[in-house]
């Protein structure tokens, strides 16, 4: 320390002097070259990345967390994710396309967020630092306050306050917001009245704990496999790794389908959403809302849960994405269909966005129609991350189905883990190999841990089990005293957890933790794009086994591999700045014609989108608008069977989008680029081939030779799709059917509709019911491989008028009126068509009661209405305000007989709430007033027991706040474009002066090489 002082005393002489030098070769030279660096003690210089693909947000409150990440999604503002050191802190990582101050101000405009932050990053290192705005500071020995000040003033710096407990270190920060602290730090540094400065960051923490303190976590070794219970040290999903990344699976909420769950478990009370479902029990009845174990065998779906959502406390083990809530719908067992169908739209009601399915239909059976439908209406309409058409379209639910512990192939269509609107899992054991039981077959897409029944091989996974002491009928598997309900040992003598559980139903909930790690990381991806995530990362384990062919990736019996957590939150994370694509999918319905010796297929991929042609010479000013696709697609043959998968980001032939000039990597010997882009060979015209997204076709360029190809699709990421080989005996390999399009699928959902059967209409209508008048709005959607006519778009809302056509708008809205008593149902119908005319609809009934009848019997009309009232002002009830427009909204239940249980919030601006009195902040930035749908549905109980459900709706108008810069910042009077008049501040000679003199100080410093 001594030298440090003596280097202080000295220093001080001239310290003043240099300050401004140094400032402006800092600040300047620095900016310039986007380098920027901590200090150290010891002068040694470590730099500093800026992230440009994430800033860090403060929140207001931590229960704003939801409503502020739905809304900054839906305005394509950012992603917001935990800090992976803190995941309970009101401080965020948003993840953005760019961190512009315009995006910044963007951000601040919401109203949970209090401040935004910049992220940093050490060189060579992922964890992230979050800046504060601020610098520590640690003055020389014997500086006096004069000469402190003066240190401030050189560098433009205000005191915050002196950090207690450390003599002479003082907590600064710029005067001016805008500017860059850690470059005002990395000035105060070379400042020799300084002994150290550095920017104040948020920096990791890390426990050194050498495993997470869950009692049983060790045991897990489907999570971090390190040998134990015998095995293959690496065969798991490599969890801890992914959590490091950000993937736990935070406000993401998990579904299931099963026998029961013990939602009050300690491991898994803390994750429970408090609603779920019996679809086995009428909604009328008591217990509709019970998913607890209630007969004998109620015991499978509490293990389930377990791994994918169980705590991370010291308590039992550890689930998958342990921060995930969860709900669970019970009844598994002598259901029928329809009962079945119930518990995917109770999944879709409480917005679920991974679904786990560790069940089956036994005995080769075809899929029941009804459940292939909810299962693809869960795929197509799932996940509706705001409810609004066109803003924020539906990303589809994630369903997850284990393939069955049969040891048999599957067979398409006769189990619904082979369905393409779901993710088919079979499972894996603790030395990577395929479980004995495991089913396989072409439809299964992955491999997870799910343990395995024999021999050496007996080794299951830990994970919860029914608490006995809760008075279930089944105490579940573990009975209590280390044994199991077998009699075989198990690990806890209180019966709460079990280390006995395996098969493709534990495989299940491991992938599905997996896939609500993807979503928590980018909950915008599709549900198609996890998929791809999950099958592009996969680990190919036990390659002499599982014999992956060498043109689609795929093994017979291991999918495209085990699942690889770590890959896939990475991939996950990728996805967030480079356009939200993943990989393209496959080529479908591939079909071979020897005959005519030409190869058809599908195009699948990335959609269709309208790109400006760029000006060129032969081309009119301003270019064209022309469609094309963001895919092209690779075709490969030989006259004798090939090896070949092509590498992501490499090209293999000049053709290809990009490759003019890149470098060409070369084929195997025997195999030849037959033809790259859309539209390909015989005779169609390229661009309207994409246009219509019809078939696409290439002619073998040698007859008698060729008879083996294999085709890849392409995307504008170069990522290449998995390949489908063919030849010409007509056998194809991989090109049967892709799911449908979801609603805002991007990066790879393919298109599978057959033109014949016209456009596939979807439609959102709320309310369903509800007294007189009733205004309801009407949402519409439609899908086809041919484009939509918007043109020809009609809604009928069944009145009594002689037009059948109430609108001609896929979002309309209509008020229905119903005079004296009873009640009349209303069918709207929704009409759309393609291109081609080719007509699809879609249509609902509306029951409306007229006066003085109830929606459901016993309840009246007037017995409750939504109330919105100003905080803090008792008796108030109000219709508009002006932006910001913060009010309280309640439910009027005093003329109720009864008690309300529940109340389900739609605020109109995307803002979801489930509580009976909602404080919420309306902002209107439009310019233009705003008359907002508020709807609620009440829940409540008559005297007698009978439950009831409500559904209410008002209207409020949120009128315009001041106009907004382009920065998004308050427009004052006089700074706009005809303010003043005069030249703004910095661009007089007074202005000019400190970067005239700045610009001498850098040639100085430079000409001295200081």
């Amino acid at each position: 320390m001594n030298s440090v002082h003596e280097s202080c005393r000295v220093g001080r002489r001239f310290g003043r002097v240099l300050s401004g030098v140094l400032l402006v070769s800092v600040l300047g030279a620095t900016s310039l070259a986007e380098d920027r660096y901590l200090v150290t003690r010891d002068g040694e210089k470590v730099r500093l990345i800026r992230s440009e693909s994430e800033v860090a947000v403060t929140l207001r409150d931590s229960s704003e967390l939801g409503a502020a990440a739905k809304r900054l999604a839906a305005a394509g503002r950012g992603v917001i994710t935990d800090l992976p050191w803190a995941p309970g802190a009101r401080i965020k990582l948003l993840r953005v396309a760019e961190t512009s101050p315009t995006r910044r101000n963007l951000i601040r405009q919401d109203p949970a967020v209090a401040e935004v932050f910049p992220v940093y990053r050490v060189e060579a290192s992922d964890a992230p630092m979050i800046s504060t705005g601020t610098i520590t500071v640690k003055l020389c020995e014997g500086l006096g306050d004069g000469e402190f000040s003066r240190l401030l003033g050189d560098y433009r710096l205000t005191l915050v306050e002196p950090v207690g407990g450390v003599p002479g270190a003082y907590l600064v920060r710029p005067a001016d917001a805008d500017d860059d602290e850690v470059l005002r730090a990395e000035a105060l540094a070379l400042d020799r009245r300084t002994v150290w400065a550095q920017p104040n960051l948020r920096r990791p923490q890390r426990l050194r704990q050498a495993a997470p303190a869950d009692e049983f976590y060790a045991r897990q070794w489907h999570l971090n496999n390190t040998g134990q219970e015998g095995g293959l040290p690496g065969a798991d999903i490599s969890a801890p790794e992914a959590w490091v990344l950000g993937g736990e699976g935070q406000d993401i909420l998990i579904g299931m389908f099963d026998d029961s769950c013990d939602v009050d478990h300690e491991d898994l009370r803390g994750n429970y959403i408090g609603i779920g479902n019996d679809p086995s029990v009428a909604s009328t009845a008591a217990g509709f809302d019970d998913p607890r174990p209630k007969s004998i065998g109620d015991q499978h779906g509490t293990a389930v849960m377990g791994l994918a959502v169980a705590r991370a406390n010291s308590l039992g083990g550890r689930g998958v994405a342990y921060l995930s809530r969860f709900t669970a719908s019970r009844g598994l067992g002598p259901l029928s269909d329809a009962q079945i169908a119930n518990a995917y739209l109770f999944a879709r009601q409480q917005e679920v966005d991974v679904h786990i399915n560790s069940w089956g239909i036994p005995g080769g059976v075809p899929n029941p129609p009804i459940l292939e439908d909810a299962l693809e209406i869960a795929f197509i309409e799932g996940r509706d991350l705001d409810g609004e058409e066109g803003t924020d379209p539906p990303r589809g639910m994630v369903v997850v189905f284990a393939s069955g512990n049969e040891g048999v192939l599957v067979e398409a269509g006769r189990e619904l883990s082979t369905l393409p609107t779901v993710i088919g899992v079979g499972a894996s054991n603790h030395l990577d190999q395929l479980s004995s039981y495991s089913n396989y077959g072409p439809e299964v897409d992955v491999l997870a841990p799910g343990g395995d029944s024999f021999g050496a091989s007996a080794v299951g996974l830990t994970t919860t089990d029914n608490d006995d002491s809760a008075g279930y009928v089944d105490d579940g598997y573990n009975v209590g005293g280390f044994d199991d309900f077998t009699g075989e040992p198990d690990i806890d003598p209180d019966g709460l957890y079990t280390g006995n559980f395996f098969g493709t139903s534990a495989a299940c909930p491991v992938a599905a933790g997996v896939a609500a790690m993807l979503l928590s990381v980018n909950p915008l991806l599709t549900a198609t794009d996890v998929r791809l995530i999950l099958e592009h990362t996969a680990d190919k384990i036990n390659r002499g086994d599982a014999d992956y062919d060498q043109t689609t990736s795929r093994s017979r019996r291991y999918g495209y591999g085990r699942i690889n957590a770590e890959a896939a939150v990475d991939q996950a994370q990728e996805s967030l700045t480079n356009g939200g694509r993943t990989w393209p999918e496959r080529p479908a319905r591939v079909e071979v014609n020897a005959l005519m010796n030409r190869v058809t297929w599908l195009q699948n991929g990335d959609p269709l989108e309208f790109r400006e042609e760029e000006e060129d010479g032969d081309q009119p000013s301003g270019g064209a608008d022309v469609l094309r696709t963001t895919d092209e697609f690779l075709v490969i043959g030989s006259d004798s069977p090939f090896d070949f998968i092509p590498e992501d980001g490499k090209c293999y032939d000049p053709e290809q989008i990009g490759c003019a000039e890149g470098i060409i990597e070369p084929l195997p010997s025997n195999v030849e680029v037959l033809a790259v882009g859309c539209g390909l060979a015989c005779g169609v015209d390229a661009e309207a081939l994409c246009e219509a997204g019809a078939e696409q076709c290439v002619e073998f360029l040698q007859p008698s030779g060729n008879k083996y190809v294999a085709i890849y699709a392409r995307n504008i990421l170069g990522r290449y799709s998995f390949g489908v080989s063919a030849d010409t005996d007509g056998n194809v390999v991989d090109g049967g059917e892709l799911p449908p399009r979801s609603a805002g699928a991007g990066g790879g959902a393919a298109i599978i509709v057959d033109p014949s059967l016209g456009a596939k209409v979807t439609i959102n209508v709320s309310p369903l019911e509800g007294p007189s008048p009733l205004t309801v709005q009407f949402r519409g959607n439609a899908s086809s491989v041919l484009p939509i006519d918007d043109s020809r778009t009609a809604w009928d809302f069944d009145i009594d008028d002689e037009d059948p056509v109430d609108a001609t708008t896929r979002n309309a809205e209509h008020t229905y009126v119903v005079t004296g008593g009873g009640a009349k149902t209303f069918i709207a119908r929704l009409t759309m068509y393609d291109n081609e005319g080719n007509v699809g609809f879609a249509q609902t009934a509306i029951r409306v009661t007229g006066s003085g009848t109830g929606i459901d019997d016993g309840v009246e009309d007037a017995s409750l209405r939504i109330i919105i009232g100003i905080p803090g002002t008792v008796g108030s009830d109000v219709d508009e305000g002006t932006s910001p427009f913060r009010v309280e909204l309640s439910i009027d239940a005093s003329a109720l007989v009864g008690t309300v249980q529940s109340v389900s919030w739609d605020l109109g601006d995307g803002t979801i709430a489930n509580s009976l009195f909602v404080t919420h902040e309306y902002v209107n930035n439009t310019g233009v007033s705003l008359r907002l749908p508020i709807t609620a549905s009440v829940t409540t109980r008559s005297p007698g027991g009978t439950i009831f459900t409500t559904n209410l709706s008002r209207r409020v108008t949120v009128l315009p706040g001041p106009p907004l810069t382009d920065t998004g910042e308050p427009l004052l009077p006089g700074t706009g474009a005809e303010g003043a008049g005069g030249p703004a501040t910095g661009c007089g000679v007074l202005g000019f002066l400190p970067l005239l003199f700045g610009m001498g100080s850098l040639l100085w410093l430079r000409r001295q090489r200081f």
